[in-house]
C-alpha cells in the first residue's frame, strides 16, 4: 500500500479535503491521510469543509494532527498544499526531501470564509488531486 500525506497549516480545511477527495478517487493500492504544520491535535474538520465535501457525495470523519517526524517516516509521498508548505516541510525534515512535493496548484486557506470560498477551494483541490492521481498512475 502506497501512502500519501497531505499537509497544510492547521489540518482542518485544505489537507483534510485533499485527503477525503484522494481517498474517494484513488486507484487501488493508494491511501491518503493529512496533517498540519502548526495543527493542534484533535480538532474537527471545519464545518464548511464538511459541507463542501458532502456536496460531492464525500463524507469525512477527521481530527487534526500536527505534522511530526513519524509522518515523514511512515508515508511514501508528502504533499504540501502550497509550495510554501512543501518548502517548510523540507526545511524541517531535509533528510526526507526526496518524498516531499508541492500540490500542483497553490490552494489559499479558506479558514473563516463563507461556503462559496470553501467550494472554490474544494474545486481547486479536486483538480489538483486528479493531477496527482494521474501522475501516480503513470509512475506505477
Amino acid at each position: 500500500m502506497k501512502k500519501v500525506l497531505f499537509v497544510c497549516t492547521g489540518n482542518t480545511c485544505r489537507s483534510p479535503m485533499a485527503q477525503a477527495i484522494f481517498n474517494q478517487y484513488a486507484p487501488e493500492g493508494f491511501v491518503a491521510s493529512s496533517a498540519g504544520i502548526t495543527a493542534s491535535d484533535g480538532k474537527d474538520v471545519s464545518e464548511n469543509s464538511r459541507i463542501a465535501l458532502e456536496e460531492l457525495g464525500i463524507s469525512i470523519d477527521h481530527r487534526s494532527e500536527k505534522l511530526c517526524r513519524a509522518h515523514l517516516e511512515e508515508y511514501d509521498y508528502i504533499v504540501g498544499i502550497t509550495s510554501d508548505h512543501a518548502r517548510v516541510i523540507a526545511s524541517l525534515f531535509p533528510e526526507f526531501k526526496d518524498k516531499i512535493f508541492a500540490f500542483p496548484v497553490d490552494v489559499s486557506d479558506p479558514y473563516g470564509g463563507d461556503i462559496i470560498l470553501y467550494r472554490r477551494c474544494r474545486d481547486k483541490i479536486l483538480d489538483g488531486v486528479k493531477k496527482i492521481i494521474g501522475a501516480l498512475a503513470d509512475e506505477e
